[in-house]
């Protein structure tokens, strides 16, 4: 099977439309080079920390203490984003 029988064929002729648009391919490059993907990356990184009594335990206890004296609500676990991929950020 290739990577090409996953993507939908809409998406392939819009994807060859802006493939056609002269230095797109080296503006996309840019863009990603300032550091956009690393960014992305840190925030997929950080979402996958959770605090538990068994992952980071110290610290834990220590924010549950310091969240019942002042009586702030904790916060729900955030659902992960998917992680970003170097195809999906234009580098093959």
């Amino acid at each position: 099977m290739k990577p090409s029988d996953f993507i939908h064929p809409e998406d392939a002729a819009a994807l060859r439309q802006m493939e056609g648009i002269p230095s797109f391919a080296a503006l996309v490059k840019k863009i990603l080079a300032i550091g956009i993907e690393d960014l992305q990356y840190g925030v997929n990184m950080v979402s996958t920390i959770r605090l538990s009594e068994r992952q980071l335990s110290k610290i834990y206890r220590h924010l549950l203490s310091q969240a019942l004296i002042s009586s702030a609500p904790t916060a729900a676990p955030r659902p992960m984003a998917p992680p970003s991929s170097a195809r999906s950020a234009g580098r093959s």
